[in-house]
C-alpha cells in the first residue's frame, strides 16, 4: 500500500501529466507553424497591395501635373474624372455610365474624397449598393486647383491578389479603415460586429503585426489570426483561419496519439488498485495473523482475510496447519505426560520391588546379626544370594545387560522368556540370517520397540500367542512382531495416534525415526496385529500405517 500512494501514483501522476503537456506543446507547436504560415502570407499580400496602391497613387499623381490625355497611364483604373472647383467634370475616362451617374450623385457633404491642398493624395473607399462592388477612391488636387478622381475596383484587385497567395474558401482575408469599419472581406469572417475590439485590428491600425490564436466561440473554437498594418492607405489586413480547417485526420491523430496513453495508465492505476486490494493488503493481514500464529494464538488465522482465491486458499492451509499444530502441541503435550507417567511409574515399581524384596532381606539379615543369635551361614547366604537375585532383575529391567553384552538376537530371546514367565502368552522368537552387531543405540532400539509392542499386547490385545521374528539380512535388519489379539484401527497420522491414547506407537514410531530406520503397522479391529521395523544400511523407508 506504501509502495501504491508513495512510488506508483506519483509516477502515474507524472505520465497523465506528461501525456497532456506533450499533446499541449504539440497542439501551440502546430499552431505557432500554422501561425508563421499565415504571417508569410499576410507580409506577402500586403506587399503585393502596396506595390498596386503605389502604383496607382504615382498614375495619379502623374496624371494631375499633366491633365488626362491620351498618354496618361489609365489601363490600371477603372475610371477617372477631372472636376474643377465647383465639382463640375471636365474630362473622365471610364467604361461604365454607373460610375458618371455615381459621381454626379455624391452629395458635397458626403465627398471625402476631395482634396484641399495640390498634390495631397487622399484614399477613400465606397461601396456601390447598386452592383455591390467595393471602389477605391483615389483624390489629388494640382496646382490649378482641379480635383482628379480615380476609381479602382478593390474587389477585383484583391480577387486577383488572393487568388495567387492563398486557397479559396480555406481562409477568410478581411481589410479595415482606420474607424474599424470593413471595407472588405472574403470568406467568412468570425469577427463581425465585434471587430473594433478585436486587438488584431487595434494592433494593426497601431502599426504593429503578428499572430492571435483566439477562441472566438464554443461553436467555432479557436483561430488563427495573423495581421499585419496597410503603411500607405492607413488600413489593416486580417486573414483569419479556424483550426478545425487546417487540422486534418492525420494531424488530430499525431496530436491526440498521446492521449491513447490515458486509458492504459488509467487501467493500470485500475489493476494496481486491484491487486492491492485484493492481493497485498490480504497478505499483510496474513502476514500478521502469521505472527501471531507463531506467538501461539491459533484462533488468529481464523479470521478472514478476503482477497482472490488463492489468498483464501492459502488461508484456509494455514488455517488447517493452524489446527493441526493445535493437534500436535496436544498431542505432544499428552505423550509428555504419557512419559513422565510412564517415567514415574517406572519409579514407583523399582522403589516397591526394592523395598519389599531386597531391602526387607538385608533388614532381616541385619537384625538377626545385631541379635547375637548364632545364625547358620548358610541361611545368611541364600539371604545374599536372593537379594544379588533381585538386584539382577531390576538391573535388567532398566538396561538389558545381555543385550551389551551377547547383542540383539539373545537380549529378545531373553525378552519372549520373561514375557512368557510374567503373563502365561505363548511368544515364538525366531532369529535368521548371519547375525551382526550394530550401533548400540540401533540396538536398543530395536530391542525397547519389542518390550514396548509385548507390554502393549499384555495390556491391551487379549492375544494368545505372540511371534518376534527377526531377520538379518545383507542390506539390513528387519524385526516383525505378530499376534492374534483384538486388532485396532490404525490412524493415519502421528497426532492422531496421540489424540487417540496410543502413546506406546508414538513412542516406537519416535524410537524408529530416531535411529534411521522405519515402522510399519497393520491392524484392523478382530484381526490382530503385526509391527515391522526395518533398518537398512543403504536406504531409510518412510514410516507408513496400514
Amino acid at each position: 500500500m506504501q509502495i501504491m500512494l508513495v512510488v506508483l501514483l506519483p509516477l502515474v501522476a507524472g505520465a497523465i501529466f506528461i501525456v497532456f503537456y506533450s499533446q499541449r506543446l504539440h497542439h501551440e507547436a502546430m499552431q505557432s507553424l500554422v501561425g508563421e504560415r499565415n504571417l508569410r502570407t499576410v507580409d506577402a499580400l500586403s506587399a503585393g497591395l502596396e506595390g498596386i496602391f503605389t502604383d496607382r497613387i504615382n498614375s495619379i499623381i502623374s496624371a494631375s501635373k499633366g491633365g488626362i490625355t491620351d498618354s496618361t497611364p489609365l489601363e490600371n483604373y477603372s475610371a477617372m474624372f477631372e472636376l474643377d472647383q465647383s465639382g463640375n467634370v471636365i474630362t473622365h475616362f471610364n467604361n461604365s455610365l454607373e460610375l458618371e451617374t455615381l459621381l454626379r450623385e455624391l452629395p458635397e457633404t458626403e465627398q471625402k474624397w476631395e482634396s484641399d491642398l495640390p498634390g495631397e493624395v487622399i484614399i477613400s473607399t465606397r461601396l456601390d449598393d447598386s452592383t455591390n462592388k467595393q471602389w477605391m477612391l483615389i483624390t489629388v488636387r494640382n496646382q490649378a486647383g482641379a480635383l482628379l478622381v480615380g476609381f479602382i475596383d478593390l474587389s477585383k484587385e484583391m480577387k486577383q491578389m488572393v487568388g495567387g497567395i492563398v486557397q479559396p474558401g480555406k481562409v477568410s482575408i478581411q481589410i479595415y479603415d482606420q474607424s474599424h469599419e470593413l471595407i472588405y472581406e472574403a470568406g467568412r469572417s468570425p469577427l463581425d460586429e465585434h471587430a473594433f475590439y478585436h486587438p488584431g485590428v487595434l494592433k494593426g491600425l497601431d502599426g504593429e503585426k503578428g499572430v492571435l490564436y483566439p477562441e472566438i466561440s464554443h461553436v467555432q473554437g479557436a483561430h488563427v489570426i495573423a495581421f499585419t498594418p496597410l503603411i500607405i492607405t492607413s488600413w489593416v489586413l486580417v486573414i483569419d483561419e479556424a483550426w478545425e480547417d487546417v487540422s486534418s485526420a492525420q494531424l488530430d491523430t499525431t496530436q491526440n496519439a498521446p492521449l491513447i496513453l490515458i486509458p492504459f495508465i488509467l487501467l493500470a492505476v485500475a489493476a494496481l488498485w486491484i491487486i492491492t486490494r485484493q492481493v497485498v493488503i490480504p497478505l499483510q493481514k496474513l502476514e500478521k495473523q502469521t505472527q501471531a500464529l507463531g506467538e501461539g494464538d491459533y484462533s488468529a488465522i481464523d479470521q478472514p482475510v478476503g482477497g482472490i482465491g488463492e489468498v483464501r486458499s492459502l488461508q484456509n492451509r494455514m488455517v488447517d496447519m493452524a489446527d493441526n499444530l493445535r493437534k500436535a502441541r496436544l498431542s505432544l503435550e499428552g505423550y509428555i505426560g504419557s512419559i513422565t507417567r510412564g517415567v514415574e511409574d517406572e519409579r514407583l515399581r523399582i522403589a516397591r520391588e526394592v523395598h519389599d524384596e531386597p531391602l526387607q532381606s538385608l533388614i532381616a539379615l541385619k537384625h538377626r546379626m545385631q541379635s547375637g543369635q548364632e545364625v547358620d551361614p548358610a541361611e545368611n547366604k541364600t539371604t545374599v544370594q536372593e537379594v544379588i537375585d533381585d538386584l539382577r532383575m531390576l538391573v535388567r529391567g532398566l538396561r538389558p545387560v545381555i543385550l551389551d553384552d551377547l547383542g540383539l538376537a539373545a537380549a529378545l530371546e531373553t525378552l519372549t522368556r520373561q514375557a512368557e514367565q510374567e503373563s502365561g502368552l505363548q511368544v515364538k522368537f525366531i532369529a535368521d540370517g548371519d547375525e551382526f552387531r550394530m550401533a548400540p543405540e540401533v540396538e536398543l532400539a530395536f530391542f525397547r520397540i519389542a518390550q514396548e509392542a509385548v507390554t502393549n499386547i499384555q495390556k491391551h490385545a487379549h492375544a494368545r500367542q505372540v511371534g518376534i521374528h527377526l531377520d538379518f539380512q545383507v542390506d539390513g535388519v528387519r524385526m516383525e512382531i505378530t499376534d492374534d489379539g483384538t486388532g485396532f484401527a490404525v490412524p493415519e497420522r502421528l497426532d492422531q495416534m496421540a489424540m487417540d491414547g496410543h502413546y506406546g506407537l508414538v513412542g516406537m514410531m519416535e524410537r524408529a525415526k530416531a535411529m534411521g530406520g522405519g515402522i510399519e503397522f497393520h491392524s484392523t479391529p478382530g484381526g490382530g496385529t503385526r509391527v515391522t521395523v526395518i533398518h537398512s544400511t543403504h536406504s531409510i523407508p518412510q514410516t507408513r500405517n496400514k
